[in-house]
């Protein structure tokens, strides 16, 4: 079906990257971003990190679409990142402070 979880851990800037994929027949039903947002706030409760990352290739609507709905935000292009089937790719990154994550989760309990 799918995966979600942390690939890249920082330990020493209180930092990680999260990754995630999923079976074309499962896309547009919310699943990733559900079950992501249960690990974004496990990193940041329990993990204690500052920082969670995201990055997708340029053209993937799908899974930029799913990092703004965890609330992570759009900070650039990093051109030429990944070398995919013999070519240089664009990704698009994200991330989402603590600090962001606090508040959200804060003015939802309001």
């Amino acid at each position: 079906m799918g995966r979600t979880g942390f690939i890249q851990w920082n330990l020493e800037h209180e930092r990680t990257e999260i990754g995630f994929a999923l079976s074309r027949l499962y896309w547009n039903q919310g699943i990733i971003t559900e079950a992501t947002r249960l690990i974004i706030e496990y990193g940041f409760t329990h993990l204690g990190f500052n920082r969670i990352e995201g990055r997708c290739s340029y053209n993937n609507a799908g899974s930029a679409r799913a990092m703004e709905k965890l609330g992570m935000k759009w900070e650039g292009i990093l051109r030429g990142q990944l070398k995919m089937k013999g070519e240089f790719v664009d990704q698009r990154m994200y991330a989402i402070l603590r600090d962001d994550f606090d508040s959200v989760n804060n003015s939802s309990t309001l």
